[in-house]
């Protein structure tokens, strides 16, 4: 199984965000990751995790990201099963506009997490 994992900062050693590592570690174990972060810092990720930065480390805009990021969609929405968004469900609902434009056989579940332990459901990509 493929997932993309889209979320704010992948960085072990961040104060705030850094526990999403382990997260990162432990679907790892289940399943081949694209995560696209809107920045990146240290992290030992295995082989099978993919990290794709939007590139706020190196100073770019937020235009420049968000076209990135449409990109980065673009790319890699065909080639998984499903899409995690964590804390970050306004991206999930812009996310989901460029999803329902892939064939139905590539359909994905989106979903956003906004809190712990609730798992809301941001969209269901035809089927």
């Amino acid at each position: 199984m493929k997932i993309l994992v889209v979320t704010q900062k992948v960085d072990r050693n961040d104060p705030i965000l850094g526990f999403f590592h382990r997260w990162l570690e432990k679907l790892a174990e289940g399943a081949d990751l694209f995560v696209i972060a809107n920045q990146t810092g240290g992290h030992g990720l295995p082989e099978n995790v993919k990290i794709y930065s939007l590139g706020k480390e190196q100073g770019k805009g937020r235009l420049a990201r968000f076209f990135r990021y449409q990109i980065l969609l673009f790319k890699l929405l065909p080639q998984v099963q499903g899409v995690f968004f964590p804390y970050v469900p306004g991206i999930c609902a812009r996310g989901r506009v460029l999803a329902e434009t892939f064939p139905e056989e590539n359909a994905s579940l989106v979903y956003s997490r906004t809190g712990w332990p609730e798992v809301e459901v941001c969209g269901k990509i035809r089927g």
